[in-house]
């Protein structure tokens, strides 16, 4: 049985390694095994990579590996898919929540989901120094990996989101 590149199938995370991720595949009614490597396991690194053990979620199939008798996944290609749709959700006023993923000494990256909580977070963007609260930009990258944070919708210029923050950052 093959499945075709490019397909998206759910998968159940069962198992991590230093690697990636062991996860069983469901397709017509058959479980097969896959393997999704950690640089494909979202739009942007895991904030927290044991977050997704136990989950079940949608994954575009990569390749299948004969060596192994596994089907790599990508979570990353699915979310991209959502991209275009999410992007015409997007409205200025509206305050939306989401994780930061990193912080750099000229701001604080955050994937959010304009389409509501429980949908997957595949959009990025960014809010700079200058749209922080002033306490946060003295301690910029000490914002951990997964902290919360409320924002608007600045502008956004072709693909990029600029985002002006809400609210103090939170922990997870």
């Amino acid at each position: 049985m093959n499945l075709e590149e490019g397909i998206s199938v759910v998968c159940d995370v069962k198992d991590s390694t230093p690697a990636g991720y062991f996860v069983e595949i469901f397709w017509e009614g058959i479980t097969l095994p896959g393997f999704m490597p950690n640089t494909l396991a979202g739009i942007n690194k895991l904030a927290q990579p044991e977050s997704i053990l136990g989950q079940s979620f949608e994954v575009m199939i990569e390749s299948f590996s004969k060596d192994e008798g596994t089907y790599i996944v990508s979570r990353r290609r699915f979310l991209q898919t959502l991209i275009p749709d999410a992007m015409s959700q997007l409205k200025n006023g509206v305050i939306y929540t989401g994780s930061v993923t990193g912080a750099t000494p000229f701001g604080a990256f955050v994937e959010f989901s304009p389409m509501g909580e429980g949908t997957p977070k595949c959009l990025t963007g960014m809010i700079h120094k200058t749209n922080l609260n002033q306490e946060l930009v003295e301690h910029l990258q000490e914002i951990p990996a997964g902290a919360e944070i409320d924002f608007y919708i600045k502008e956004i210029i072709k693909d990029k989101i600029i985002l002006t923050q809400v609210n103090i950052v939170t922990g997870k």
